[in-house]
């Protein structure tokens, strides 16, 4: 009982911090989609896919770093988060002073689909974005989990309130850009002040060089995911008019309330999956562990894929409609994605990452050749069907490596049985489309309960039997 508190204690303000963020960028879409047509949302969403790529090469991973050297604790943990942290200061900096001119650079790859000024802004605010992640790891791992609540629900808020006056004063998407990159620079500089004041900023060439023996995999390998999530957009935006391609944009940014129910879970538990496996009932505890954030995530894609169609009619401008028929679809993909994160372990424990990149480099290899033959003759079914297999291929590589370096006693009836239940959760999601949006909704709503309802009995089973193979 006192090691569940302990747990609930740690679990429940990263829960909070899911549900706030997550609610409140749940807030933006009607905000987004009542303000901007089709075209500029579309226009918005490509930049938007810039500027992740971008603020992922500049944060170097360093979520990912801060867990596996400073999460495990130590003499040198300060030290190594200092290093850290001051690296990316310096990088950042640079990068905000180079990402002006690089914009106007990049602007005819895009012809007349991006503005020079937006995407500049949206440069800008990659580089700043960049200093945040080191300091919120760094808190994670701290255990200062209230903190990170707070910090995270005063940057979802000031972003959605300035989001709401610029838009409400017809500054489009630039407004948006911008209100998104003053709050990163507010939020950047306290966060990294206030970590530099327990731990101090640094340089340190050994601390770095290990870093970087770790990180650069971690970076190459997410560089490559990014050409298997995200990419397809590109491809999109060649062979689709602007307005479906804001319909697969508005479907994508419903489909990841799918890791909405997994995410609280999944913040807990990264930052100490390694130094839990390697304990001495590691691989019991570690297969409990993940069952429940099996579980937890199959259960989103229930709600989503069934209810979210419904609400896109009920709530949404009729212009965006049709992307109410993606959103099921673009959901396997997110679901997909969240079980490779699960499956994972095994190739972080050794410190080298190179076994990740050598996955992730080869999922998105297939997954970019699928994009470029795919999409032009069959246009969104290509680029999903393209998406699929890419994961598909990431999920079974993992699990193959994980039963070879990190096995652990994980119940892989329960794991079939979900993957059938969504099966028909995608049959159902089809065919409530001819309703009426509030009869769709109410059926979707039954089904979701139930089929949640019996998917948790089952982790719950699962974790008994757990629990009670456990040596003791």
């Amino acid at each position: 009982m006192t090691r569940a508190r302990a747990t609930m204690g740690w679990l429940i303000p990263y829960a909070a911090s899911v549900a706030l963020t997550k609610g409140v960028a749940l807030i933006t879409i009607p905000l987004l989609t009542g303000h901007l047509p089709p075209a500029d949302f579309a226009r918005l969403e490509l930049v938007s896919t810039i500027v992740e790529i971008a603020g992922l090469g500049l944060s170097f991973c360093a979520a990912d770093l801060m867990h596996r050297f400073v999460g495990a604790g130590g003499a040198q943990a300060r030290a190594t988060a200092a290093a850290l942290t001051g690296a990316l200061v310096v990088l950042a900096l640079c990068a905000a002073l180079l990402f002006g001119g690089g914009a106007l650079a990049l602007r005819p790859m895009f012809g007349g689909v991006i503005d020079a000024d937006l995407l500049a802004v949206g440069l800008f605010a990659a580089s700043i974005s960049s200093l945040i992640e080191a300091p919120l790891a760094w808190l994670r791992c701290e255990g200062r989990a209230r903190l990170f609540l707070i910090a995270a629900a005063v940057r979802a808020f000031a972003q959605t309130s300035l989001m709401a006056a610029t838009l409400s004063h017809g500054h489009g998407a630039f407004g948006v850009m911008a209100g998104n990159a003053a709050v990163d620079a507010c939020m950047a500089i306290l966060l990294v002040g206030a970590q530099a004041r327990a731990t101090g900023l640094r340089l340190d060439a050994r601390i770095l060089r290990e870093a970087l023996a770790y990180g650069w995999p971690l970076l190459a390998g997410g560089l490559a995911m990014f050409a298997l999530g995200n990419c397809d957009r590109f491809f999109l935006a060649a062979h689709l008019p602007p307005e479906a391609l804001a319909h697969y944009a508005l479907a994508g940014k419903l489909a990841t309330i799918v890791a909405l129910a997994m995410q609280p879970f999944g913040l807990w538990w990264n930052a100490r999956r390694i130094a839990a496996y390697d304990a001495p009932d590691g691989p019991a505890r570690s297969a409990q562990a993940i069952t429940w954030g099996f579980a937890l995530l199959w259960c989103g894609l229930v709600g989503v894929a069934l209810c979210a169609p419904p609400l896109v009619s009920l709530l949404l401008p009729q212009a965006y409609a049709p992307a109410g028929a993606i959103i099921p679809l673009v959901a396997v993909s997110v679901a997909l994605n969240e079980c490779c994160a699960l499956a994972n372990v095994s190739v972080y424990r050794d410190g080298r990452t190179r076994a990740a990149l050598a996955i992730n480099a080869a999922a998105a290899c297939v997954a970019f050749a699928g994009y470029a033959a795919l999409t032009p003759a069959y246009g969104v079914a290509g680029a999903l069907a393209a998406t699929w297999l890419g994961h598909g291929l990431r999920l079974a590589a993992f699990l193959a490596h994980g039963a070879r370096h990190a096995p652990m006693p994980a119940p892989f009836g329960l794991f079939a049985a979900m993957a059938g239940v969504s099966a028909l959760v995608l049959i159902a999601a089809q065919q409530g489309a001819t309703r009426a949006p509030l009869e769709a909704l109410a059926h979707a709503g039954a089904l979701a309960g139930a089929a949640c309802l019996a998917l948790l009995l089952g982790a719950l089973r699962a974790d008994a039997r757990a629990y009670a193979a456990r040596p003791a």
